[in-house]
């Protein structure tokens, strides 16, 4: 008895929108959407491979990882305190933990940024700045400015922080503050500052401002002086905390008509990228249903491959 062998040349990757009786599939072309997926990589050219998975490189628990070039950055809870740790892998897969800075708060996740030379990172509780592997004390600043009455003070570690065109951005709370250009160890707290209606769980750099990612919403703060920023609501859903992307990725990627390198975060509906103007782009829910993504998370490129990864509370 002959049957008819369906045959699939490739993929547009995972649909579970639909049923899967309603998944679209062209006998002439071969092309479908897979209902489910797990370790396959579709390239851009639709073809499907699948991945090795998973490797555990180390039984410990960490958290606040944080990559840069060849190395990278994670916490470790301790008895009476937390560690930073600076990660070396080696070509046989097998990882390094050196100890940078001890004494730290537990339970205090870590927030990144770099600049040139120096990493920064502040914790909600403490702060520093990494160069070299070494870490030392944040910044030390003087007004140098016009006299003023204003009262100013030491820059605090902040809860999430981020750099933009010369200024170090902070958050405290729902409030965002901001330090002068230029100068990261001080900031006037009655004046650069903008408050939310919740908590700040993110603070994303575009090329022409902020996203701020709170509990219950998304903004974009439009301007390069936190004075004269201008606030939309960009998406009526929360952003996923810890999400934003180490590096910049190419909006070419998903085919986006952007030139910018833009930040990669998770939001409630699945992973976005923040791209100039406040232009949110959602990159997979229109396909794909997740889960609810309301804890921590993470994204990533590597190799061309989103990589998204969130938990449930």
């Amino acid at each position: 008895m002959n049957k008819n062998i369906v045959i699939y040349s490739r993929s547009l990757g995972v649909n579970n929108r639909v049923e899967p009786s309603s998944i679209p599939y062209d006998p002439e072309t071969g092309v479908t959407a897979f209902e489910y997926a797990e370790n396959v990589v579709v390239g851009p050219n639709g073809k499907a491979s699948s991945r090795k998975g998973m490797t555990s490189r180390s039984s410990d628990s960490y958290h606040s990882i944080y990559s840069i070039g060849s190395t990278g950055y994670v916490v470790k809870e301790r008895a009476t305190d937390a560690a930073l740790y600076q990660i070396i892998p080696s070509s046989d897969g097998v990882l390094t933990f050196n100890g940078v800075r001890s004494g730290l708060s537990k339970e205090a996740y870590i927030d990144y940024y770099t600049i040139g030379d120096n990493t920064y990172y502040s914790n909600g509780v403490e702060h520093g700045i990494l160069n070299n592997n070494i870490s030392s004390a944040w910044p030390v600043s003087e007004w140098n400015g016009p006299e003023t009455k204003t009262p100013y003070k030491s820059t605090p570690a902040g809860e999430h922080i981020a750099f933009l065109s010369g200024t170090h951005y902070f958050s405290i709370g729902n409030v965002l503050h901001a330090t002068p250009p230029g100068l990261y160890g001080i900031y006037f707290p009655s004046l650069a500052f903008k408050k939310f209606g919740s908590k700040i769980l993110l603070i994303v750099p575009a090329h022409d401002g902020l996203y701020i990612g709170t509990e219950r919403r998304i903004h974009f703060l439009q301007g390069l002086e936190i004075l004269k920023m201008q606030k939309t609501t960009v998406a009526d859903y929360p952003i996923i905390e810890w999400s934003r992307s180490d590096d910049l990725i190419n909006p070419f990627l998903f085919g986006l008509n952007s030139i910018m390198p833009s930040f990669i975060i998770g939001t409630a509906k699945g992973p976005a990228i923040c791209l100039p103007g406040g232009q949110l782009e959602d990159l997979i829910s229109k396909n794909i249903k997740l889960p609810a993504c309301t804890g921590a998370g993470a994204t990533l490129c590597v190799d061309e491959t989103l990589i998204f990864q969130s938990r449930g509370d």
